[in-house]
């Protein structure tokens, strides 16, 4: 398999860039199937506004694995990491060891998923947290807000990572991953 696949499968989608030039195929291919998979299911959420992934350089990321717009149109991964699928993982398991990332999560694909949950935070704050008719909350995302707001309460030693007390947005992302990860655990 090659770059072609995958770009003969971003062709699905007209109204979506999906350009990884320059990536490891491996982390592109990985990329190109998690993305499919959460355009597909939250089509009717995130689609009118997610529009494109593509790498980006190192020099914009400010140390970043990645990096989604405040507005949910886009992902951003650094060229940096995405170049080398041992590299990135080799980092994401540094980062987790120290309590940085959440612990459990060292799958590189998890930065992706940790981007889709602030595409899916933007999509939630356009429409205030309802999404009737499309997603279920209290299911699929009680779980992804429990586990946030408990961390508002929470300074020290049970906090999903360092990372999640940046900010609400991290918090969330970070709260989504584990969700994505660990659906059924009460660990956070």
């Amino acid at each position: 398999q090659s770059f072609t696949w995958i770009w003969n499968w971003s062709q699905n989608y007209t109204d979506f860039t999906f350009n990884v030039n320059g990536a490891d195929f491996k982390l592109a291919k990985q990329l190109a199937i998690d993305v499919d998979k959460f355009a597909t299911e939250y089509e009717h959420v995130v689609r009118p506004y997610f529009k494109e992934v593509s790498i980006a350089d190192v020099s914009k990321m400010n140390g970043a694995y990645a990096h989604a717009f405040n507005d949910g149109s886009k992902i951003e991964l650094s060229n940096h990491y995405y170049n080398s699928y041992d590299k990135l993982a080799e980092q994401l398991a540094k980062d987790v060891s120290s309590g940085w990332h959440p612990e459990g999560i060292t799958d590189p694909a998890s930065i992706a998923v940790h981007e889709m949950g602030h595409i899916i935070h933007a999509s939630m704050r356009r429409t205030q947290g309802s999404f009737t008719g499309y997603i279920d909350y209290t299911t699929d995302y009680g779980a992804v807000y429990a586990a946030s707001s408990k961390l508002d309460n929470i300074k020290g030693s049970r906090k999903i990572s360092e990372y999640s007390l940046k900010n609400n947005e991290e918090k969330f992302a970070e709260s989504f991953a584990i969700n994505y990860y660990h659906p059924k655990t009460n660990a956070y």
